[in-house]
């Protein structure tokens, strides 16, 4: 049983927001008044001093919003405002929903998380890749490093499509012994988008679309970004950090930097429709009556490897303070162009932050705050 302070706090507000009629007031507060003030004024200060160029801040507590703030600008240059739900790029937060796809088909029993790699795909049946399973890859144990390590110095841009990229992967083997350490991977998940195309017989994004996309409501959430797509105008532009400046490194009237899905990033997606497939996660696989996952695959997905007891199948995992040795409730992930989710099972609070400022450091800003607030370790 998960317990934390999100449910001590929760049953004491219950008590104490009791009326003497027995109605019941507003019991659930997790920001104050002055809290929601001070995350606004942060939020403008970051960007006055250069910080960011535009965000947006959303904190539910099951169906209520705490707070929804902006600032700055999705497209600086132009002077076009950070709104809410603008479509961000929103990279690496792509690998739990191409994870989402894995454990679908693995309750079909189409798959074991617990199979080698190479009874999927060929090009790992050799003799380094061959003890890679899929469990490993979720937890990014495989021992497949990210680009650049000895030997395998080309970009996923340099390959026709996913199978090619995966293929090389499989031949150029793991860097250690699979199972023995965490590293984080981008080449590991996009191996696991391509177990996905193999096993269903289509594209790993049609996929995506069919059995998660469409059925959440997702609909500003795009696996490839067409170059006639009709609502290219709510897309932000995405900025670098360089010399202590935020200089626009890719423009909404540009085509999408990769020309094949990777799996391990390359979606894009709103804070909104984002919510929608992080509420199914936090409501134990469920969202809006309809079952998308089993409770106890959800279970066995949000606890650490036997390595990395900070990172799941596909998720990052956190906890409150002075509970290291309880089960994690609190799980969610990032990316590399600035957004950011979390939530928690016990509470239903949920927080996201969709920036497209890169290399900024307000992310670790905000997260300061929120265990400030939330009494979380992160």
């Amino acid at each position: 049983m998960r317990v934390n302070i999100y449910s001590f706090i929760l049953v004491l507000c219950s008590i104490s927001c009791t009326s003497s009629n027995g109605q019941e007031q507003n019991k659930n507060v997790f920001l104050t008044e002055d809290e929601k003030t001070e995350l606004k004024d942060n939020m403008e200060s970051w960007l006055a001093d250069g910080d960011l160029v535009g965000g947006e801040l959303l904190i539910l507590q099951s169906n209520d919003t705490l707070i929804h703030h902006t600032v700055g600008w999705m497209n600086r240059e132009e002077n076009i405002p950070f709104q809410k739900n603008t479509i961000c790029r929103i990279r690496s937060m792509t690998k739990p929903i191409v994870g989402t796809c894995i454990l679908m088909l693995m309750e079909e029993g189409k798959l074991s998380i617990n199979d080698p790699v190479s009874v999927y795909l060929p090009s790992f049946a050799n003799s380094l890749s061959g003890e890679i399973t899929i469990r490993q890859l979720l937890t990014h144990t495989s021992g497949i490093e990210d680009l650049g390590y000895e030997g395998y110095v080309q970009s996923s841009r340099d390959f026709k499509n996913l199978e090619e990229y995966v293929d090389k992967v499989g031949q150029l083997g793991p860097v250690y012994s699979p199972g023995t350490k965490y590293r984080y991977s981008d080449p590991g998940s996009s191996t696991l988008a391509h177990i996905v195309a193999k096993i269903t017989g289509m594209p790993v994004e049609d996929f995506v679309q069919q059995r998660v996309i469409e059925p959440l409501g997702m609909s500003h959430t795009l696996c490839n970004l067409p170059n006639n797509y009709p609502e290219r105008n709510k897309i932000s532009c995405t900025y670098r950090l360089r010399r202590g400046v935020f200089q626009r490194y890719w423009s909404n009237s540009q085509p999408q930097t990769h020309h094949f899905f990777r799996g391990s990033g390359g979606m894009y997606s709103t804070i909104s429709d984002y919510s929608k497939f992080l509420s199914m996660w936090a409501n134990d696989g469920v969202f809006e009556g309809k079952r998308y996952l089993r409770e106890e695959t959800i279970e066995e997905a949000l606890k650490g490897s036997n390595v990395n007891n900070s990172y799941g199948f596909q998720w990052s995992l956190y906890s409150s303070h002075g509970n290291e040795e309880t089960e994690p409730s609190v799980f969610g992930h990032g990316g590399s162009d600035g957004t950011w989710a979390m939530a928690d099972r016990d509470s239903r609070l949920s927080v996201f932050y969709f920036t497209q400022s890169r290399g900024g450091s307000t992310r670790v800003k905000l997260r300061q705050l929120l265990e400030d607030y939330f009494d979380l370790e992160f």
